[in-house]
């Protein structure tokens, strides 16, 4: 005998069933037959019990699993629901923001007229000013030397008078220039809050 003693038998019942169990729980065991079991069961019949509880146990991991799979097939159909939704969503605020932008566009391009007109009269007035600065000029070099000229009292009363005409005309259009400055100033920084 391999054990050399009575108890051989008994440690034989013990020591087969704790190999068995521990091949039925640990990876990489090979699949027993029924042969096996069978042999198992007819010394050890105390063991079925064990097998019961295994194959309830068993039972209750797979249910566990295919109830989870459920959930998370669910879960994963619910998730690419929602992102489509969320893509139509997001597309359709785009296509929104892009209507609401092309309604304020009209407007900004009121405001870029109105910019590079005012800076055309800028402009012109700007010219004016130049040619009214340069007559006036002009004209009080004639009066400084009116002796010399002599020019009559009637002749300096109408220079005298186109003098003061061309200094109400200077301030008149270094005002308007003024109000140009600054209607342009005030339609750039509107159209740079306009395109924001």
């Amino acid at each position: 005998m391999i054990f050399g003693s009575a108890n051989s038998g008994i440690k034989m019942k013990i020591f087969i069933p704790t190999i068995l169990i521990l091949c039925f729980f640990l990876a990489g065991c090979e699949q027993l037959d029924e042969g096996a079991r069978d042999m198992v069961l007819e010394k050890d019949p105390s063991f079925r019990k064990v097998l019961n509880e295994k194959k309830r146990l068993s039972e209750k991991i797979v249910s566990l699993r295919e109830n989870f799979k459920e959930k998370k097939d669910a879960l994963s159909q619910k998730i690419r629901a929602l992102k489509e939704e969320l893509e139509a969503g997001e597309s359709e605020v785009e296509e929104r923001i892009a209507s609401i932008k092309k309604e304020i566009g009209p407007k900004i391009e009121a405001l870029r007229i109105g910019a590079r007109e005012a800076r055309v009269e800028y402009g012109e007035k700007a010219r004016i000013l130049k040619a009214s600065i340069s007559k006036l000029a002009n004209i009080q070099k004639l009066l400084k030397r009116k002796k010399e000229f002599a020019l009559s009292g009637d002749e300096i009363s109408i220079w005298n008078k186109r003098s003061s005409d061309l200094e109400d005309e200077i301030d008149t259009v270094k005002k308007d220039l003024d109000r140009l400055r600054n209607k342009t100033s005030l339609l750039k920084i509107e159209i740079k809050i306009l395109n924001e």
